[in-house]
């Protein structure tokens, strides 16, 4: 039984890294939408809501250049019922992929309704597993530090679907 599993795993790294190489004009779409909900004590909570489409191309072969636009909407309970706030924002970067590994750098800037701008700093590596050429399976892990007057840390693992084409 061991000698299958072991063998599983090696056919399963083995078609995963023969998708992994990306060539110089190569683009690449991916991003996050996701809803979560969180509260203390049973109260009513704060959800948010965050959509963030990224995009970018390869400049040289595996280096690709990012681009990105983030909208967040937190909606928390006030004294008059419901209260929402609204996050837009921006994201510059690039990644690294050796094989279907990857690591890259980005810079984030965002706003909240009428207040300064925020700005932060990512380091991310991860890990593609590639369902065809194409497309493919992002598991990966984010670690985001606030710049400035923002000494907020964020580490964030993630699951995702990235595209080349």
């Amino acid at each position: 039984m061991r000698k299958v599993i072991l063998m599983a795993v090696f056919l399963c790294l083995t078609i995963g890294v023969s998708f992994g190489q990306f060539s110089t004009g190569t683009n690449t779409v991916s991003g996050t939408i996701s809803y979560s909900t969180y509260s203390d004590d049973g109260e009513d909570g704060v959800s948010i809501l965050l959509i963030a489409p990224t995009g970018g191309r390869f400049v040289t072969n595996n280096l690709a250049i990012l681009m990105g636009l983030q909208y967040m909407k937190f909606t928390y309970p006030s004294e008059q019922d419901q209260a929402s706030a609204t996050q837009t924002g921006y994201l510059v970067g690039a990644k690294y992929f050796v094989n279907n590994i990857y690591g890259g750098a980005s810079f984030v800037s965002s706003t909240w309704e009428d207040i300064d701008a925020n700005t932060a700093a990512i380091v991310e590596a991860g890990y593609l597993y590639g369902f065809n050429e194409h497309v493919f399976l992002d598991a990966g892990i984010d670690y985001e530090k606030g710049l400035g007057d923002d000494k907020s840390v964020v580490i964030v693992f993630g699951l995702g679907i990235s595209a080349f084409f």
